[in-house]
């Protein structure tokens, strides 16, 4: 299974599961890898939307941190 499968399997199971705090954590561990993997590509872009994305998906002090990511990344565009 490829990463986008993942995701998207992630995303579906969090549409029925909203709260799942589980699903959640997971799909922001496979957006994070999948982030990581576009950096290394120069793919800044595309890790942006998942950046935004783990945001959603995150604490509210957690959200600060992930911001700063952001607008690290857009600097290099």
């Amino acid at each position: 299974m490829t990463l986008d499968k993942s995701i998207k399997s992630f995303e579906s199971a969090l549409e029925l599961e909203s709260n799942s705090e589980r699903i959640k954590k997971n799909l922001r561990r496979t957006l994070r890898f999948r982030t990581t993997l576009l950096k290394e590509s120069r793919d800044y872009t595309s890790a942006i939307k998942d950046i935004e994305k783990i945001s959603e998906l995150s604490s509210k002090d957690a959200k600060e941190k992930i911001l700063r990511e952001i607008e690290d990344l857009q600097e290099k565009i």
